[in-house]
C-alpha cells in the first residue's frame, strides 16, 4: 500500500516539473531589479528620530541610538555623518528651525528604558545645516525626548527631560531658552525620577504647550515603569505656568505618554491623548488591548480631522449656494469665512468661533448619524422579529397539516 501511495506521489511531482520549469525559464523584466540598501553603510542601532527641511524636503536628518546624526540632500539616496568627532554619538530628538532651516537643534541621549540604552550629555545647535555644531549645556540630563521650537523665534526653544534612567536627579522636566541656549530655566519639574518624555506646540498659539511627565528607574535587577509622576500637563503662558490635565484620565499610576497636536487647526489633540492613554497607560495591562485600544484613539483622532474637514467642505459649498440665491451666511459663520475661495475657507486655520460652530455641526450630524443607526436596527430587528413569527406559524401549518394526513391515513 506504502509502495502505491508512493508511485501516486512520485507521478504528481513529474507531471508538475515540465511547468515548473517553464514558469522558472520565463523572462521576467525584474530579473535584474534587486534590493539595495540606501545607508548608513555601517550599523546604527535604533533610529529615533527624523527630521525633514520643511523648505526642501529632498533634505532629511536622522538622529540614531549610537550611530551620531546622519543627513541626506537627496531624498535618502546617500547619507553623510555628519556628527563625526563629536563627544556625543546618542540622540533622542532633532529639531529644524521653521523659520530658517539651515538652524538645527538636537538633543542627546535615547529615551528608551532598556539595559542598554546610551545616555547623552546635553544640547547641540547648528546654524549651517549640521556642518558645525555649538554645545548649548544640559549635560545631566542625560536621555532627551523631544525637542520644541518657536516657529519665528530662533532664540526660544523647549526641551523635554527625561533624565538619568539608573538614578534620580533633578536634571529633569521641561526646559526653556530664550537666548538660543546659552541659559537655561526649568519650567516643568515633577520630582527626581518623573522626567518628560514628549512636548508638543500648539500651532495656533505657541504660547501653549502639552507635557507629558514620565516616573521611572532601572537597577541591575529590574525595571519600575509608571507610577504617581507618569501625566499629562498644560501651559497657556509659554511654560511659566503649568496646569496638570486630570479630567476623564485613569486613576492609578500610569505609564509612558506620547502626545501629537494636529498641524491643520489643532483640534485633534483630545483624540491623541486618548490613544496615548490607551497605548501606555499601565493601567492596560494586555499588550494587544494596549496597541488595539492606541489604534482606535489614532482613528478617532484622524476622524475628527477628516469630519471637520468635510464639514467646512459642507458648509462652503452651501454657503455658496445661499450666496447665489441671495441668502445670508449659515449661522455660527462670520463674515470672513464665507470669503474667498471654498478651497481657502476649508483649508485655513479657524477661530475659537467657527472651531466651536462647526463642533456643533458636527455633533448634529454624529447624533443624526446615531439616530439613524438606532433606527436602522429597529428596522432590522422588527424585521427579524415578523420573520421569526411567520417561521413559526408556517411550522405551525405544517405540523397540523402532518397531523391531519396523518388522521387520514388511519381511516
Amino acid at each position: 500500500m506504502r509502495r502505491a501511495h508512493s508511485f501516486v506521489v512520485l507521478t504528481a511531482i513529474a507531471a508538475l516539473l515540465p511547468h515548473a520549469a517553464i514558469a522558472q525559464a520565463a523572462p521576467s523584466p525584474f530579473d535584474a531589479l534587486h534590493f539595495r540598501e540606501i545607508g548608513p553603510a555601517a550599523t546604527g542601532g535604533r533610529i529615533h528620530d527624523l527630521q525633514i527641511d520643511p523648505q526642501n524636503p529632498a533634505v532629511l536628518y536622522v538622529g540614531t541610538a549610537s550611530g551620531g546624526i546622519w543627513k541626506s540632500a537627496n531624498n535618502g539616496v546617500t547619507w553623510k555623518d555628519i556628527f563625526a568627532g563629536q563627544p556625543d554619538n546618542t540622540f533622542g530628538a532633532l529639531a529644524i528651525f521653521a523659520g530658517d532651516s539651515k538652524i538645527v537643534w538636537a538633543g542627546s541621549g535615547e529615551q528608551n528604558n532598556r539595559q542598554s540604552s546610551s545616555w547623552g550629555g546635553g544640547v547641540y545647535r547648528s546654524t549651517n545645516g549640521g556642518d558645525t555644531w555649538t554645545y548649548l549645556g544640559l549635560h545631566d540630563t542625560r536621555s532627551i525626548g523631544r525637542v520644541v521650537l518657536h516657529p519665528t523665534d530662533a532664540n526660544i526653544a523647549y526641551v523635554a527631560a527625561v533624565g538619568n534612567l539608573w538614578r534620580g536627579n533633578p536634571d529633569r522636566g521641561v526646559f526653556k531658552t530664550t537666548n538660543a541656549g546659552r541659559s537655561w530655566t526649568k519650567v516643568l519639574f515633577v520630582d527626581t525620577l518623573t522626567g518628560a518624555t514628549d512636548l508638543v506646540m500648539d500651532p495656533r498659539d505657541p504660547n501653549v504647550l502639552y507635557a507629558a511627565t514620565y516616573q521611572r528607574l532601572r537597577k541591575a535587577y529590574g525595571f519600575n515603569g509608571g507610577g504617581p509622576g507618569s501625566a499629562i500637563y498644560k501651559s497657556t503662558d509659554a511654560g511659566a505656568t503649568w496646569k496638570k490635565l486630570e479630567n476623564g484620565f485613569p486613576t492609578g499610576d500610569k505609564g509612558r505618554i506620547g502626545l501629537a497636536l494636529a498641524a491643520s487647526a489643532g483640534t485633534g489633540y483630545a483624540a491623541g491623548f486618548v490613544a496615548a492613554r490607551a497605548l501606555f497607560s499601565d493601567d492596560v495591562k494586555h499588550p494587544a488591548a494596549r496597541y488595539i485600544g492606541g489604534l482606535i484613539g489614532l482613528v478617532a483622532a484622524m476622524a475628527v480631522e477628516a469630519g471637520l474637514v468635510v464639514v467646512r467642505a459642507v458648509r462652503a459649498e452651501n454657503e455658496d449656494k445661499r450666496r447665489e440665491r441671495g441668502l445670508g451666511p449659515l449661522p455660527g459663520s462670520s463674515s470672513s469665512s464665507s470669503s474667498g475661495p471654498p478651497l481657502q475657507r476649508i483649508t485655513r486655520r479657524l477661530t475659537e468661533a467657527e472651531l466651536a460652530a462647526e463642533a456643533e455641526v458636527a455633533a448634529t450630524v454624529v447624533a443624526g448619524a446615531a439616530t439613524a443607526v438606532k433606527a436602522g436596527a429597529e428596522a432590522k430587528a422588527s424585521a427579524a422579529a415578523r420573520a421569526a413569527a411567520e417561521l413559526a406559524a408556517a411550522e405551525k401549518d405544517s405540523e397540523a397539516t402532518a397531523t391531519a394526513d396523518e388522521a387520514k391515513k388511519q381511516r
